[in-house]
């Protein structure tokens, strides 16, 4: 199903933010309540799923695995602050923790028992946001 660039839901406008494998968000950014701020719907009916905190939470937890194909610029501004003040000094622990050997092309992790080979610290931070990002 397509999806429009804004919507109206409850009387205030919405703002398609994030779209993945299954779902479809729209965000209120003016609005500072997680249970108000985003609406989430069933990517291929188009049936709404939430618009309340659980809609906001499962965004969230989403974007922080980096599950999704699509994310507004905004969206994205607002992933980045994220992403700098919550999830890179928490990237950065775990490495520091001894859970990362680097190898001579790439890293391997403890949790996989170092049998997994990521090549590009990009790539490290991508797993640890995947597996590990709350």
């Amino acid at each position: 199903m397509e999806f429009k660039r804004q919507i109206t839901h409850r009387g205030r406008r919405f703002y398609k933010a994030m779209v993945t494998k299954y779902y479809v968000f729209f965000a209120d950014y003016n609005e500072g309540d997680d249970n108000g701020n985003v609406v989430m719907f069933e990517r291929e009916s188009g049936d709404l799923v939430s618009d309340n905190y659980f809609a906001n939470q499962k965004c969230f937890e989403l974007m922080r695995k980096h599950d999704f194909e699509y994310m507004s610029r905004t969206c994205t501004n607002n992933f980045k602050v994220m992403l700098e003040e919550e999830i890179l000094p928490n990237f950065e622990a775990w490495i520091e923790d001894g859970n990362v050997i680097k190898l001579k092309n790439g890293y391997a992790t403890q949790d996989a028992q170092y049998m997994n080979c990521l090549k590009t610290k990009k790539d490290l931070l991508k797993y640890f946001m995947r597996e590990f990002a709350e």
